[in-house]
């Protein structure tokens, strides 16, 4: 997905989950962004890895492991 759908998609979600903060968010879109690409979870994190601008974009500080 590109940047602008991924805001896009965060502040729909945001929205959406009254209650949610920053880091929930970014954590439903890194999972949608994963379905839409159709990323086994492994594969996901080794892409994110290897583009170091990816966890910045989802606004998470590092990575996910799982």
């Amino acid at each position: 997905m590109k940047g602008a759908r991924i805001k896009r998609l965060r502040k729909l979600i945001r929205g959406a989950l009254h209650d949610a903060d920053e880091h929930a968010a970014a954590g439903v879109v890194c999972l949608v962004d994963m379905i839409f690409r159709n990323h086994p979870c492994r594969v996901h994190v080794a892409y994110m890895n290897e583009h170091p601008g990816s966890a910045g974009m989802y606004c998470l500080k590092k990575v996910p492991s799982k």
